[in-house]
């Protein structure tokens, strides 16, 4: 009979089990807050005698937060296609 010794593959099992509780112990815990508030929207469309859209977006805003991820740069409001035509900001 043949002896087969499993210190080995124990101490193996022991380091995985010990670095994976060690990356857990020292893990940081996500803080997702809002960085912003929509208080106020309207969208209005109108339809032109040829049966294309004008649609025009007013959005009112609060910063909630302009420090965690830096002041707010850039904002997209839908994707035009390129039908899209007379867009202004």
């Amino acid at each position: 009979m043949m002896v087969v010794d499993h210190t080995r593959t124990y101490r193996t099992i022991f380091f995985i089990f010990l670095i994976s509780a060690l990356v857990f112990c020292f893990s940081k815990k996500a803080d997702a807050k809002d960085l912003d508030e929509i208080l106020d929207y309207e969208i209005t469309i109108d339809v032109r005698d040829d049966a294309r859209l004008n649609i025009n977006y007013h959005i009112r805003w609060k910063v909630l937060d302009s420090v965690s991820e830096g002041p707010l740069s850039w904002v997209k409001i839908g994707v035009p296609n390129y039908h899209a035509e007379d867009l202004k900001a």
